[in-house]
Order: structure tokens, then sequence, then C-alpha cells
């Protein structure tokens, strides 16, 4: 999911991985929404300012950068 506010973008990933932990999760995932925050930036013309993860299996969200 990608949300644009004014001049940046934050880029939401959706997630339903039984883990056990919000650390454990952003380990797994965090250089997929690196990715997702270069090529973005390029696509959109603005700075993709926040990556978040959310898992379903937590119920929780979990930021990233």
């Amino acid at each position: 999911c990608i949300l644009i506010e004014g001049d940046r973008a934050a880029v939401v990933d959706f997630k339903t991985d039984h883990i056990s932990s919000p650390q454990a999760l952003r380990e797994r995932y965090a250089a997929q929404l690196f990715l997702y925050r270069d090529m973005l930036s390029g696509v959109l013309g603005v700075p993709v300012a926040e990556g978040i993860l959310y898992s379903f299996h937590l119920g929780s969200e979990i930021q990233v950068f």
C-alpha cells in the first residue's frame, strides 16, 4: 500500500507470517521495504519517508524506517 500526503509518501506492506516477535519480522523484511523505498521515490518523485510492516498475526504495525 502506498500513501501519499503532500510532498512525501509512506509504504505499508501487509504480512501474514506466523512469527513470534516484531523484531523477527523487521529483520526478515527490512531489506524488501528499503528496495520499495528506493524504487518508489524514483517513480513517484517524492521521498518515501516511512516504511511500515503490518502483521496480521501480531495485530500490530512495525516501523522499519
